[in-house]
């Protein structure tokens, strides 16, 4: 089943629909379950993987793509908010991305979020995510966050999605009372000691200028040129 699309497909399938009836309301699938991860970064030397890394693209997930849209199926079929840990391709270029999908018990798309920053051999294969698609998405089962394996290990990057309030390690019922013992990116923060900014713009390779419109002066720069001709 390793490295096999299709076949992984059919599992969520199953596995989404077996939970579903069992009463669960989240389902959520390991980091890049779909199609598998590379599990020969650590084994074979980097002209070696050749084979393999070909083989992962062509069995990867595009988004949007059929993928997605089994996945959309999979969560409205049963019901459920879905978290599916994927190999993401896009689908012009050669870089493969460690992203989770997070759909709506509706099959709608609510985000992706790509890894930031690929663990050791990772980085042979994964390409690096940037801040665009660190956010919280609110569900019917509560505010609801991802992260993706070491990125539980970087302090920044939680306390960014902190700030935006996630809920679903906790008990909803407590939820109130242990944030009032502690709530990191709330009363226990110290804003005028720590500030964190983060850049939550994409980055993709590629900006194309070309197609870009020339900009005009504002009129605030134009009446302050008129002032300035007047005076001469």
């Amino acid at each position: 089943m390793l490295l096999d699309r299709e076949a992984t497909f059919d599992l969520v399938d199953e596995l989404t629909e077996r939970a579903a009836r069992e009463g669960a309301q989240l389902v959520a699938f390991p980091e890049a379950f779909v199609p598998g991860p590379p599990v020969w970064v650590d084994a074979l030397r980097v002209s070696g993987d050749a084979e393999w890394y070909a083989l992962l693209m062509g069995e990867s997930v595009m988004v949007p793509g059929s993928g997605c849209d089994r996945f959309a199926e999979a969560a409205r079929s049963a019901g459920v908010v879905l978290v599916v840990g994927v190999n993401e391709r896009e689908r012009h270029g050669g870089t493969i991305y460690n992203t989770v999908l997070t759909f709506g018990s509706d099959g709608s798309l609510l985000g992706r979020h790509r890894k930031l920053m690929p663990t050791q051999g990772e980085r042979l294969v994964w390409g690096m995510g940037d801040g665009s698609d660190l956010r919280v998405f609110g569900t019917p089962v509560g505010r609801l966050a991802s992260l993706i394996c070491w990125e539980n290990y970087m302090p920044l990057a939680r306390v960014h999605l902190y700030a935006q309030s996630p809920q679903i390690w906790l008990d909803l019922d407590t939820l109130g009372a242990r944030k009032r013992l502690f709530d990191a990116a709330g009363h226990y923060n110290r804003p005028d000691v720590f500030r964190l900014e983060v850049d939550d713009r994409p980055k993709p390779p590629v900006v194309t200028r070309s197609r870009m419109t020339r900009a005009t002066p504002s009129s605030a720069r134009r009446r302050r040129f008129t002032k300035a001709v007047r005076m001469i």
